[in-house]
């Protein structure tokens, strides 16, 4: 857990590392369908090497922090009282969240598409790679934007304006 103070920085290093994660890993098997001549399984194989450093990592590197006395132990925050107590405001969001993940299971079809028109089979990650870019640039201008309030966002984006 990182101090108060360095949490949105920790935040913006995770979502940054996404970024380039979304940007690299379709760029490199790009390069891996050319090196393999088209051959999926190989660069299955080889996309499971990250992953299994990764928990490596986690597994081996990281370790809990230990808890400092006092603290009662902990136990999930998920009831039905503390989902209660979140209020209409942050339902509405999570509602709009959901819309707009249900709209992502547009990639599998973009990427169709572009297998369907002619694109080879080599080249399409790169539809991932050029709708990140999309995503990235889309999101600067929203991104900028620090909503401070949960209860009353319209007052948060109404100072921006």
């Amino acid at each position: 857990m990182r101090p108060a103070h360095l949490r949105g920085a920790s935040f913006g290093l995770r979502q940054s590392l996404d970024t380039v994660g979304a940007f690299v890993g379709p760029a490199l098997a790009i390069g891996l369908m050319w090196l393999s001549a088209s051959n999926f399984q190989a660069v299955f194989w080889v996309a499971v090497i990250p992953a299994f450093l990764a928990v490596a990592l986690l597994v081996f590197a990281v370790d809990e922090p230990e808890r400092l006395p006092g603290f009662a132990k902990w136990q999930s925050p998920l009831s039905v009282a503390e989902l209660k107590r979140l209020g209409l405001a942050y339902w509405w969001i999570v509602g709009v969240a959901v819309v707009f993940s249900l709209a992502r299971f547009s990639e599998a079809f973009l990427i169709l598409r572009a297998q369907a028109v002619g694109l080879p089979v080599m080249l399409v990650p790169l539809v991932l790679v050029l709708m990140n870019v999309v995503y990235a640039f889309a999101l600067t201008q929203p991104g900028s934007y620090q909503i401070t309030s949960i209860a009353s966002p319209s007052s948060a984006w109404a100072s921006h304006s």
